[in-house]
């Protein structure tokens, strides 16, 4: 019987017992990678083609024409970081820790040398943090306008949530019901551009931008600048606030949050409700205060409107809100694709049922009731084609209604002291949309130079539904409809269109060091187109004056509209315009340091 040796069988699986394990282990080993910017420690601007290298590791990273680079997946640990680029003195980072699936960002200066002889190191015993704080302070200190900001290292810090909340952390400015306040001037002195280019405006004689849609996690700096240069905007008395956002973000952004808001003076208590159509969620009217149609018959056109002016009262449910941010980078080779995402919504009810105003004829106090709701949302897309050039698509988009219910009572300025009476109702809704599509180049073939482009297109508008408004006046005998002063029924549309297209191309000059000075020559177009119309449609009585005396649901009833009743004159009184605006520039700007101090 031959013997077995069980030796040669067991080996094969021992083997096999020991590698796998080693092999799982290997595979599922925890990564992360290394992330960062490389500035001019003098300048604060970015250090294109700067070699960075992870101490260690095989192959070395070349910074893009941002300063930025970005590490392949390294395994969790301490590593050192170095920086050289010809001209400057290296510079290194140590003990920058790797965390699985994080991307740590460090911060890597570098200082410029007049003749390199031999390599010297300047080396960190804590690793910095993300490096737009120093860069946005180098930027402020560096740059030909006066300026002011927060980055977004400073933003983390703080338990901001959004663009409109941060940016009153800037010195002189703030902001007052979503209207961007610089140095204490309105907002007709000031204006807000979103990543270098100016928002159309809903407004027909106001430039507002709601700050509240830009989340704070994915706002890469806010800065607010004084003074004008030639290559900006100059249509601006007190500030210029730019908002950027991320393109590319170091780490993979995911943020769902939900708010509920209770106010004492609305939640749980009743307010006026005007009827709601279906669409009201999400800020839109869907033909419920449209204007009627032109009708040859008077009666039916006037028995066409909405006929609520006092309306029931409702309970106002809690202010709620939700926000949605989504953002990251993936790796395609050489090149890059950012994605940052995100949306918000909000639905609330404001009621202020005692607020005294003298307005026009009258010393009343007002019950005012608004239901709100603000919805929007950004998409950007950048793509980073090696490290010398980059495109980025970018998209912004609000929207918004009020749904606003008033009515008041008080004295009105009349000898014999007569009590006054007034009802209004009113549906704005409002929306802005831009897109915009830019690159920027660097051409190290000539001179290092880099050219910047952006082409701009956005739409706002502006729709006021069926603002009613009349007013009683009771001189001893009761009230009754006061056709002495304006009563009206009033539709109103803005629309605003601008489209712009701008290029610079920049040649770093050597003064006294390298690079120390920067000469631009640039060019713009942009075209903006603005109408404003409406009609009013006055109110007046062609019957038995006993109508007057009905309160508003019944004196407006189809018994007591059109002929021989109450009529609707249509009026054009809201002054409407048709505005273009074409501004072509040329410009050519040097940026330099006169003297070292």
């Amino acid at each position: 019987m031959p013997v077995v040796d069980l030796r040669r069988l067991w080996a094969p699986w021992m083997l096999l017992a020991c590698w796998l394990p080693a092999t799982l282990a290997s595979q599922s080993a925890p990564t992360g990678r290394i992330a960062g910017r490389v500035i001019d420690a003098e300048s604060g601007r970015p250090v294109a083609g700067a070699q960075v290298l992870v101490v260690g590791q095989p192959s070395r990273l070349e910074a893009d024409l941002d300063g930025r680079f970005r590490s392949a997946p390294l395994p969790v640990g301490s590593y050192s970081v170095r920086a050289f680029y010809i001209g400057y003195t290296p510079s290194q980072v140590d003990s920058v820790r790797v965390r699985a699936g994080q991307a740590t960002v460090v911060s890597l200066t570098l200082a410029t040398i007049a003749v390199q002889i031999a390599e010297l190191q300047v080396t960190a015993d804590q690793p910095a943090k993300i490096s737009s704080a120093a860069g946005l302070l180098a930027e402020q200190q560096h740059s030909p306008a006066v300026s002011d900001g927060v980055s977004a290292e400073t933003i983390s810090k703080t338990p901001d949530a959004d663009a409109g909340q941060a940016v009153a952390r800037v010195t002189g400015v703030s902001v007052l019901d979503d209207k961007v306040v610089v140095r204490g001037l309105g907002e007709r002195y000031s204006n807000t551009v979103l990543n270098g280019a100016e928002i159309a405006s809903p407004e027909p004689d106001k430039k507002v931008v709601p700050l509240d849609v830009f989340p704070s996690s994915l706002l890469e700096a806010l800065v607010a600048s004084k003074t004008a240069t030639p290559d900006r905007p100059g249509d601006f008395a007190g500030g210029s606030v730019d908002i950027r956002t991320k393109e590319f973000p170091d780490n993979f952004v995911f943020s769902l949050g939900t708010s509920v808001a209770y106010n004492s003076l609305s939640t749980f208590k009743r307010f006026p409700k005007a009827p709601r159509s279906g669409s009201d969620w999400y800020a839109r009217d869907n033909g419920l205060r449209a204007e009627p149609a032109a009708d040859p018959s008077a009666d039916r056109f006037a028995e066409s409107f909405q006929n609520v002016w006092t309306p029931a009262d409702a309970k106002a449910a809690p202010k709620v809100g939700l926000d949605l941010s989504v953002g990251g980078q993936q790796q395609l080779g050489g090149d890059a694709l950012g994605v940052v995402l995100s949306g918000t919504y909000d639905a609330g009810r404001k009621y202020n049922p005692e607020r005294y105003a003298a307005i026009g004829r009258c010393a009343c106090v007002f019950r005012d009731a608004d239901d709100a709701v603000a919805l929007g949302g950004i998409l950007n897309l950048s793509y980073r084609l090696g490290g010398s050039s980059k495109f980025g698509f970018k998209n912004f988009y609000s929207r918004g209604s009020d749904d606003v219910a008033v009515t008041g009572n008080g004295l009105l300025a009349d000898p014999n002291g007569a009590a006054g009476l007034g009802y209004q109702m009113r549906f704005l809704q409002r929306y802005v949309l831009q897109s915009q599509l830019s690159g920027e180049h660097r051409l190290a073939a000539l001179l290092n130079s880099r050219i910047e482009w952006r082409a701009t297109y956005g739409r706002a508008g502006l729709d006021d539904l069926d603002n009613r408004q009349v007013q009683y006046i009771n001189e001893g005998d009761g009230f009754k409809l006061d056709l002495r002063v304006p009563n009206y029924r009033t539709f109103a549309r803005l629309r605003d269109r601008t489209s712009a297209g701008q290029v610079d191309w920049s040649f770093p000059i050597a003064f006294r060091e390298p690079a120390d000075a920067v000469f631009k020559v640039g060019a713009l177009y942009n075209a903006k187109n603005r109408g404003f119309d409406g009609t009013t449609y006055g109110i007046s009585l062609s019957g038995d004056p006993a109508v007057l005396r009905l309160p508003p649901e019944q004196a407006f009833a189809p018994e007591n509209v059109g002929t021989g009743g109450i009529t609707f004159n249509a009026a054009n009184t809201l002054f409407p315009y048709d505005a273009r605006e074409r501004v072509r520039a040329g410009y050519g700007m040097l940026d330099f340091e006169l003297l070292p101090n």
